[in-house]
C-alpha cells in the first residue's frame, strides 16, 4: 500500500495502517519519501470486556489523530514517536469498546490522562488495573 500510495516526490510524512484485534501494522513515509520499515504495535490495554466492536477503529483513529495534531511539527518533521501515537489509538478503542452502550465516553478521560498512561509504558493485565490508573472505578 505505503509503495503504491507513498513518496513519489510528495515530500511530506505520511503515515499508513492497519488495526487489528491485538494492535496495529503501522509504516511511515518520511518527508524525504523515504519508506520506513513496517511496524507491529501490540496493544498494552486489550483488557476488560468487548461490549460493542461498532466504532472500535474511529476511537483507535480518533486517539492516533489527537496525538499526532499535538505533535504536529514532529510528524512533519519525521521525528514523531509512532509507537507513541499507535499506543494512544489503542488505548482509546480500549475504553470506547469496554463502556456500556449507554456512555461510550464516560471511560476516556482527559487527553492529557491518557497521554501518562500511554508513556508510563505499562502493560494492563486486568481493566480494573486500567480503570485504577485512569483514576477511575471499574
Amino acid at each position: 500500500m505505503a509503495s503504491r500510495f507513498a513518496g513519489a516526490g510528495r515530500r511530506r510524512t505520511q503515515l499508513f495502517g492497519v488495526t487489528v484485534k491485538n494492535g496495529a501494522y503501522v509504516k511511515r513515509v518520511g518527508p524525504d519519501d523515504r519508506v520506513c520499515d513496517t511496524v507491529f504495535c501490540a496493544s498494552r490495554y486489550m483488557v476488560g470486556s468487548v461490549i460493542d466492536l461498532v466504532g472500535a477503529g474511529d476511537s483507535f483513529r480518533a486517539g492516533l489523530t489527537a496525538l499526532i495534531a499535538t505533535r504536529e511539527e514532529a510528524f512533519k518533521a519525521g521525528t514523531l514517536d509512532v509507537e507513541e501515537a499507535v499506543q494512544m489509538g489503542n488505548l482509546m478503542a480500549t475504553l470506547y469498546v469496554t463502556s456500556p452502550l449507554n456512555d461510550r465516553y464516560g471511560n476516556i478521560p482527559p487527553f492529557e490522562t491518557l497521554l501518562d498512561i500511554v508513556r508510563c509504558g505499562r502493560t494492563f493485565a486486568t481493566y480494573e488495573e486500567l480503570m485504577a490508573a485512569l483514576g477511575k472505578q471499574a
